[in-house]
């Protein structure tokens, strides 16, 4: 019986140890872990789709090209029109893009002997089957056609830049916004000096009828120039 009172008591010491450190254990301070700094998710910011420029530039070395031998061909139908024609401005019209498949070039002629009328060939710039391209021979009334009434003979000397210089220059000063934004739109892009004003190619987009943007480049430099008042 004594053996089991011993027992019994080293029991219950145990019992009351075991309950103590369990109470300690509880009543500890947590240690509080400092959570892994979460990784940051880099934010890829899209870049704004901007319409590439529709001409690759094999097309505008075509065209240049193209342009050239359209001038030279010019040139000699209006010496066939009047022996004393000179050259007066050169016209680039596309209409709903800018493609050669809608794109033609007209160039403009005076006559001193014939005063009151330009004579104006129209070429397309698309090729038809044949490989060659279509031309219009047409003669206009001065004051019912496209130019400024102060419009001079082209002084020659100065036209160093075709009007796809003019075009890709128009791309900087708001163009490029115009294309991006509008699916149908006009361009005429108009070489001609007046007699206050040296050679300059004037680049005008039109959508639904109406002048969006007009941009005036000295044929020479492409530099910007303001628009002067005629005279």
């Amino acid at each position: 019986m004594a053996l089991d009172r011993r027992v019994l008591l080293l029991v219950g010491v145990l019992i009351v140890f075991a309950i103590i450190l369990f109470i300690a254990s509880k009543s500890r301070t947590p240690v509080t872990q400092t959570p892994a700094p979460a990784q940051s998710q880099t934010t890829t910011q899209q870049t704004p789709q901007v319409a590439a420029f529709p001409l690759s530039a094999t097309t505008i070395t075509d065209l240049a090209t193209q342009a050239k031998q359209e001038y030279a061909f010019a040139v000699g139908q209006a010496k066939s029109w009047r022996d004393d024609a000179t050259f007066v401005a050169q016209l680039t019209e596309y209409t709903d893009s800018i493609d050669p498949a809608n794109g033609k070039n007209t160039y403009i002629f005076a006559s001193p002997s014939l005063p009151t009328f330009y004579w104006t060939i129209v070429i397309n710039q698309a090729r038809g089957a044949d490989g060659k391209n279509t031309y219009e021979r047409m003669i206009r009334y001065k004051e019912d056609y496209v130019l400024d009434t102060t419009t001079i003979d082209a002084p020659l000397q100065y036209w160093k830049l075709t009007y796809l210089d003019a075009l890709v220059a128009a791309e900087k000063l708001g163009a490029q916004d115009i294309r991006t934004k509008n699916k149908v739109y006009t361009v005429n892009i108009l070489l001609s000096a007046q007699k206050n004003r040296y050679l300059a190619w004037d680049v005008e987009y039109k959508v639904a009828g109406k002048t969006v943007l007009r941009k005036t480049l000295n044929a020479a430099t492409g530099e910007e120039v303001a628009t002067q008042p005629t005279e």
